[in-house]
């Protein structure tokens, strides 16, 4: 529902937006590309701005005006066309459900890696843990854990930063370090000058304005209690993706001198973890990507069933659906 405070909104939509790739794969690129590449990621710091300007203050008010919850509700009030009601659902239910495989995939992947389990057993506690708290608490559920994972992402980057530059002697010696290794390490055009202008265009366009078309964000740009929530969100979002998004391409980049010679990209962060790190607190940053993969698949499992049950059988199929059928 639209109950949402600055703080759950913000942390909801930063949790929803971060996936692994802001903890695994951004970071591993970002220590073959250098500064250029954390040049790139900087779009993504105002994308919560962006979304919440854009949809907060003009798509939520006319759907708070049609009593629209859902996405697909908004476009029902606005075209009132089946087609278009019922094509957006399937597209959803389809797309970001195939989406969520590759979220679980991950998740379970990591639970192995970290205890041990086989992939089999670490995907049956993974799914079943996400499943619980989406299906017994629904959205407002998803909102609080989210909040909690989101604070996990922002406490492990903060850790993992502060550890890299520690290890690496300073930022002053990591740059002269990059510098040997590879000049264009610390130019904005990337280590072997691929990051062209055009190059750097298109992705902010698609990074920085294209998540405004994002089903799981925009539904929660439409939640805010009141203004004053959706501006409290506004900083606290833009404070927080800011250090996420930045400090762990940063990290990714400083890793470079800390651990040269990597070869897997994905190999990068969970590597540095260990070697910067004690066997506890690499604990609590490997939680950080965990939570990002946990965020994600909550949001678009909530997404795919609200359109399956709300936008498809409730609006066409059995109009007259009791709650507790609902349910």
């Amino acid at each position: 529902g639209r109950e949402l405070g600055g703080l759950l909104l913000a942390m909801t939509m930063i949790a929803t937006y971060g996936s692994a790739s802001s903890f695994i794969g951004g970071p591993g690129i970002a220590y073959n590309m250098g500064l250029g590449w954390v040049l790139l990621s900087a779009i993504q710091v105002v994308t919560g701005y962006i979304v919440l300007t854009v949809i907060g203050k003009k798509f939520a008010i006319i759907a708070r005006k049609m009593e629209a919850i859902t996405l697909i509700d908004y476009l029902k009030g606005r075209y009132n066309n089946k087609a278009v009601v019922i094509l957006s659902a399937l597209c959803i239910i389809i797309f970001l459900f195939s989406a969520t495989v590759a979220q679980w995939v991950g998740g379970g992947r990591l639970i192995e890696s970290l205890t041990g389990l086989s992939y089999t057993t670490a995907l049956f506690l993974f799914t079943f843990s996400v499943l619980v708290y989406v299906l017994i608490g629904g959205f407002r559920a998803v909102a609080l854990s989210d909040t909690l994972l989101g604070i996990i992402m922002l406490v492990g980057t903060t850790i993992i930063l502060i550890a890299t530059v520690i290890a690496g002697g300073g930022i002053e010696k990591i740059m002269q370090e990059l510098v040997q290794i590879n000049p264009n390490l610390i130019t904005p055009f990337g280590a072997d000058g691929s990051l062209t202008k055009s190059y750097v265009t298109s992705f902010w366009i698609l990074i920085g304005i294209g998540v405004v078309g994002l089903p799981q964000i925009s539904v929660r740009a439409m939640s805010y209690k009141n203004s004053k929530a959706m501006h409290q969100a506004l900083i606290i979002g833009t404070v927080v993706v800011g250090t996420i998004m930045i400090g762990m391409h940063l990290t990714g980049v400083f890793a470079r001198v800390v651990l040269p010679g990597i070869t897997v990209p994905d190999k990068v962060m969970p590597l540095l973890a260990m070697e910067v790190l004690p066997p506890w607190l690499a604990g609590v940053f490997l939680a950080a990507p965990m939570a990002a993969i946990m965020s994600t698949v909550n949001s678009l499992l909530l997404l795919v069933s609200s359109s399956i049950i709300k936008d498809i059988y409730v609006n066409y199929i059995n109009k007259d659906a009791a709650d507790s059928t609902i349910k």
